[in-house]
């Protein structure tokens, strides 16, 4: 079957480069300032200059109402890599360089017969970018059955769900690992908490709008209020309003207000306002949050303790891990991956692959956050994640496919050292 992509120019391109949909969030204190990262590096495209009066020949996903845009375009960021948005069709001009023919034949041939050639299949995706992902599972579904239908009937075990979580991309990968964890008895909380808290407004918009693709239509934001109970559903209702304050200064006024209502809302009175406390640590930005730590831990005592003390359950680990993503004191590293280390070594310690596998999946995304991983990960633990990785996992396609992730974090330029 040949492949015939739609007429007309690639939609959303300035000077060859895809563009992130919103802004991208800043990250990293300097003197109460936080730099912008370095881009990652966009899949490659034609030189054509994008028009905002042209209109795509296929649907445009549309976004809830964020300042100053009514729509996504069709390339967007998330979890630092372009991919598709949500209900937009991966055509070929959006990386005119690849041809998925070849890979489909190839995958196709690993998949026939008696059981599955899970190494050739490895092979074939380990080193194809997130854009290309994209148009393979379009090219396949096209011409019969998607590359993620057909893994998921042929391969089983550890790497069937590894190999899943790559060939959906960043977003739907995502909107997976949400699905799964509340998905039938129980919550998964870890993963919900991973996925869903600190995240920039930008993402959660586009993770509401993936999720109902998995759900037959239903919100994320009804999967969650039915699932959980209580002041913690009311948090993350507060965290899907996607809401979040932004902008890269913090006010120290606003700071030393806030450290006075946590105070007064747990350490300074009997028992706690927990709304308060969600309010200010949900709706915060990132760099106003750091401050209110920093500040709270000075004047007061630690609200990690504090936080400990007045809260328990999954309502405590949902606040700490927005909590421990910003503090100061390892923010040099990234934001969050001082504490993302420690998840991927308690999975490690506990032979969770499956933990392992999402965890460093969703790092590898972008190849700045898995350096930054791999460079926190040997300060903490003494050895590198390679060698760590080699040492729970036998040879074999699973550890190969890990390894090659792994090796995303070594396209760039190495680290400053942070101290401490």
């Amino acid at each position: 079957m040949s492949y015939n992509p739609p007429p007309g120019p690639p939609p959303n391109y300035q000077g060859g480069v895809p563009q992130p949909a919103f802004p991208i969030p800043p990250v990293g204190p300097s003197a109460g300032h936080f730099e912008n990262p370095p881009m990652p590096t966009a899949p490659t495209a034609p030189q054509t200059a994008y028009s905002p009066t042209y209109t795509p020949s296929f649907p445009q996903a549309q976004a809830p109402a964020v300042p100053g845009t009514t729509t996504i375009p069709p390339i967007v960021q998330y979890l630092g890599a372009f991919t598709v948005a949500p209900g937009v069709e991966a055509i070929r001009t959006f990386d005119p360089t690849y041809d998925p023919d070849p890979d489909k034949k190839a995958i196709e041939k690993a998949a026939k017969g008696f059981g599955c050639d899970a190494a050739k299949v490895v092979e074939v995706l380990k080193n194809l970018t997130t854009m290309q992902l994209a148009i393979l599972e379009h090219y396949t579904r096209r011409a019969g059955r998607s590359v993620v239908s057909l893994l998921d009937s042929e391969l089983g075990g550890d790497i069937k769900y590894l190999v899943h979580g790559f060939v959906s991309g960043p977003l739907m990968c995502d909107a997976w690992v949400v699905y799964t964890a509340l998905k039938g008895f129980g919550t998964d909380e870890e993963f919900l908490n991973e996925v869903v808290l600190g995240r920039s407004n930008e993402e959660l918009h586009l993770l509401k709008l993936a999720y109902p693709q998995l759900s037959k239509g239903r919100s994320l934001q009804d999967a969650v209020a039915s699932d959980l109970s209580g002041k913690t559903e009311r948090l993350f209702a507060m965290v899907l309003t996607a809401a979040r304050d932004t902008g890269p200064t913090f006010n120290t006024e606003h700071v030393t207000r806030d450290v006075e209502v946590l105070y007064h809302a747990g350490q300074g009175m009997k028992g706690t306002d927990e709304i308060a406390f969600c309010n200010i640590i949900v709706n915060s930005s990132p760099q106003h949050l750091t401050e209110v730590i920093r500040l709270y831990d000075s004047t007061h005592k630690s609200l990690t303790k504090i936080v400990k003390a007045e809260f328990s359950g999954h309502m405590q680990r949902a606040l700490l891990h927005m909590i421990k993503g910003v503090k100061l004191k390892r923010l040099a590293y990234g934001e969050g991956v001082w504490r993302d280390v420690k998840y991927i070594e308690k999975a490690m310690k506990g032979g969770k692959m499956e933990g392992i596998s999402i965890r460093i999946l969703r790092a590898s995304w972008s190849p700045i956050r898995m350096q930054q991983i791999k460079f926190a990960y040997e300060k903490r633990y003494g050895k590198p994640l390679e060698k760590r990785m080699r040492e729970v996992s036998k040879p074999g396609p699973y550890l190969t496919m890990m390894l090659a992730l792994l090796a995303k974090g070594d396209q760039h330029v190495p680290l400053p050292t942070p101290s401490g």
